[in-house]
C-alpha cells in the first residue's frame, strides 16, 4: 500500500459503481478511511457543488476520479448533447474534483490523485467515440 495507515482519508468519485465500491473496500482494509459520493452527493460537473463537497471533507489524502458515463451512439448520429454531457462527467469532472484536493496536497505536500481510465480509450467498442475520447 503506497499510504501510510493514520487516519488517512481517500474519495472515490462515481461511488454507486462496483469499482468504487471494490477501491473503497480494499483501502478500508488497509485502514484507510473512505467516502463514495454518488451523483446526489457530488455532481462532479458542477463547480460550485465540488467545492462545497470537498470543503466539508477536510484533507484528502487520496481522490480517486472514477466517475463516468456513456452515451453510446455511432458518431454519424451522436449529437452534441450527447457528446457534451459524456465530457463534462468524465473529464471536466475529474478536472474540477483534482483541481479542488490538489490545493491542499500542494500545501500540505502529499497526496495522490488517481484519474481511472478504461480499456475503451484504447479499443473502443462501436458508439463509445465520446466515452473513448473522455478517459
Amino acid at each position: 500500500m503506497f499510504l501510510p495507515v493514520n487516519r488517512q482519508m481517500a474519495v472515490i468519485t462515481g461511488g454507486a459503481g462496483d469499482l468504487a465500491q471494490a477501491v473503497s473496500q480494499c483501502l478500508r482494509v488497509s485502514g484507510v478511511q473512505t467516502r463514495t459520493p454518488d451523483r446526489r452527493e457530488l455532481d462532479v460537473t458542477c463547480p460550485e457543488l465540488v467545492k462545497n463537497y470537498f470543503s466539508s471533507t477536510g484533507n484528502i489524502d487520496l481522490l480517486v476520479c472514477n466517475a463516468g458515463l456513456t452515451a453510446d451512439k455511432p458518431l454519424a448520429r451522436m449529437g452534441e448533447a450527447d457528446w457534451d454531457k459524456v465530457v463534462e462527467v468524465n473529464l471536466k469532472g475529474a478536472f474540477l474534483c483534482a483541481r479542488e484536493v490538489a490545493r491542499g496536497m500542494i500545501k500540505r505536500r502529499s497526496g495522490h490523485i488517481i484519474f481511472i481510465a478504461s480499456h475503451s480509450a484504447f479499443h473502443p467498442p462501436v458508439g463509445q467515440v465520446n466515452y473513448a475520447a473522455s478517459k
